[in-house]
This record gives C-alpha cells, sequence and structure tokens, in this order.
C-alpha cells in the first residue's frame, strides 16, 4: 500500500495530539522536580529534584523533536504509518508469491 498525503496527515495529526499530551505530563515532572529543589534545602530534595527536572526537560524536547518529524519527513510518517504496516507474517506471504522472488 502507498503511503498517501492523507496518511501523511493522519500520521502527523496523531503525533501531534499525542505528543501535546505527554509534553504536558512532561512539564508536570519538571515542575514537581523544581518544586523539590526550590521548595527545600536539604541534599536529599537536591537530589531528587534536580534529575526530575532534567527527566522533564529532555523528554519535554524529544516530544517537541517528534512532533517535527512527524509534521516535515515523509520517510519518517511512512515508517510509523498504522494503514501502511502489515503485520511480518503477511510480508512473508506477500513476497514469497509468484511475481515477488
Amino acid at each position: 500500500m502507498s503511503h498517501t498525503l492523507f496518511h501523511h496527515l493522519c500520521v502527523a495529526l496523531r503525533t501531534l495530539v499525542l505528543k501535546l499530551i505527554l509534553i504536558a505530563l512532561w512539564l508536570l515532572v519538571f515542575l514537581v522536580g523544581f518544586f523539590f529543589w526550590h521548595e527545600f534545602q536539604s541534599p536529599f530534595n537536591f537530589a531528587l529534584g534536580l534529575p526530575l527536572m532534567l527527566l522533564g526537560a529532555t523528554m519535554g524536547i524529544a516530544s517537541f523533536w517528534e512532533i517535527f518529524v512527524s509534521l516535515f519527513s515523509w520517510r519518517w510518517s511512512r515508517e510509523h504509518c498504522p494503514f501502511c504496516s502489515q503485520p511480518e507474517e503477511i510480508k512473508d506471504i506477500l513476497s514469497t508469491q509468484d511475481g515477488f522472488k
């Protein structure tokens, strides 16, 4: 099955919605880490807050990157398309039929 413009738009929209939800989650993780780091002055809270802040920030940036790639990369969109993907068993059967050898 060929990857059409409709497929590309569906993958981009699906990725946009899912990644925006994840960005909100990672922002919450970042804010919890910032709360621990800023409000409490013990070393334990610093050791807990800083990794949470770094995790939230880096995963949020990665989610933004996936949104960008899903919008502008035809290849990435084709690889993540739920319409074009087929189970491996079907691909094996199709590749062994006459004309596909």
